[in-house]
């Protein structure tokens, strides 16, 4: 998000719930597909969490691999 002083502060990192939902997925989707590669790889944060960067996700889902996973999913 821009502020009006031209410079743009970091979006919070998409959860695992917000993939679920985004994807119509269940969890054990989300983290079979994190851990082989389809998705991004996820951080941890210090409770296990899973965690990904938004502009991670959004050149995954802009690259052909990912694109061609979304489409599925629709």
């Amino acid at each position: 998000m821009a502020q009006s002083n031209g410079s743009t502060t970091s979006l919070p990192p998409v959860t695992l719930s917000d993939l679920m939902q985004a994807l119509s997925a269940t969890e054990a989707n989300i983290r079979w597909w994190e851990g082989d590669g389809t998705l991004p790889k996820a951080e941890r944060d210090p409770d296990g969490r899973l965690l990904w960067d938004v502009k991670s996700l959004q050149e995954w889902a802009k690259s052909e691999t990912g694109a061609r996973f979304l489409a599925r999913r629709v």
